[in-house]
């Protein structure tokens, strides 16, 4: 009886450890199982589609994702930079938007492994401080993922890098537009009318007669008998010189008897007219009866 209590005792032990090492090894296989997905490291290496940007082009790069767990959400953004600089630029396409490199780890495109198609958009920013010419750039993808404690983990990087060379926009410049300038009305002048001068009548000269001399008349005094022929050419003599006192006495020119220079005469005066013709008048009468007194001194 002892033995068979002693036999039940062990087989009761036995099975506690069977037991026992049979639920360590279950354990120890789910733990095996579960621990490459909690433990695993995760990473990204990625490629690009072109190695040439310029001006506002864009490139797509394509990720191969390692260690990261089925619906879990991470953060993106790609990352320009010089060969041993740390002054990251870009901008990452988020639906429709461009999100900057600098923006907030919130603001950046957020995706979830195993619905992402592991691609991402980008494109460099020349207005950034990080960009320094046109040349040979250095591009690779930044990650944030979400910790046990729900905290978003500080920026990580992909495995590797491509290289890129970046050329900027030639700037165009803006032409301004020269006003037009606008035409100043000039003001319409009245025309004055200027009153035309009336011709002035400009009295014309009156030439006058240039007195001939007169033919001194040659008196023949005849005589039957021609007596006395002496002393009629004699008494002749001395009425031809009476004539020629009286007509080289008497004015020979009409500007004479005006008191003119020259030949012009400036108004003829009716009075004058009557002067001189009755003074010609008078010497011919004057003429005429020495001539008749000689005759009758004759007879």
């Amino acid at each position: 009886m002892l033995l068979k209590s002693r036999d039940r005792r062990q087989m009761s032990i036995i099975d506690h450890s069977l037991v026992k090492y049979l639920i360590l090894y279950i354990i120890s296989i789910c733990f095996l199982r579960l621990a490459p997905a909690a433990f695993a490291s995760r990473s990204l290496s990625i490629t690009a589609n072109k190695s040439t940007l310029t001006a506002d082009e864009d490139l797509t790069l394509t990720a191969s994702p390692s260690g990261f767990t089925g619906g879990e959400t991470i953060y993106i953004k790609g990352a320009f930079y010089k060969e041993g600089s740390t002054n990251y630029f870009g901008y990452t396409k988020k639906d429709t938007d461009w999100i900057k490199n600098s923006a907030t780890t919130a603001d950046q495109r957020s995706i979830i492994i195993g619905s992402w198609d592991n691609t991402a958009t980008v494109k460099p920013d020349f207005n950034d401080t990080g960009f320094i010419g046109n040349g040979s750039y250095l591009l690779k993808l930044g990650y944030y993922y979400i910790t046990g404690g729900g905290n978003i983990s500080s920026v990580q990087w992909s495995t590797n890098n491509v290289s890129t060379s970046l050329t900027q926009p030639t700037l165009t410049p803006t032409l301004t537009p020269t006003p037009t300038p606008t035409a100043t009305p000039v003001p319409t002048s009245t025309p004055t009318q200027t009153p035309t001068p009336t011709p002035t009548a400009t009295p014309k000269p009156t030439t006058a007669p240039s007195s001939s001399p007169t033919a001194k008349p040659s008196i023949i005094l005849a005589d039957s008998d021609n007596k006395n022929s002496i002393s009629d050419n004699e008494n002749l003599s001395e009425i031809d010189l009476a004539i020629n006192d009286a007509m080289s006495s008497a004015p020979t020119n009409i500007s004479e008897v005006l008191g003119t220079n020259d030949d012009k005469i400036s108004k003829p005066s009716l009075p004058l007219i009557l002067i001189i013709t009755g003074t010609l008048l008078s010497l011919a009468g004057g003429v005429l009866l020495a001539y008749q007194e000689i005759k009758n001194r004759q007879q």
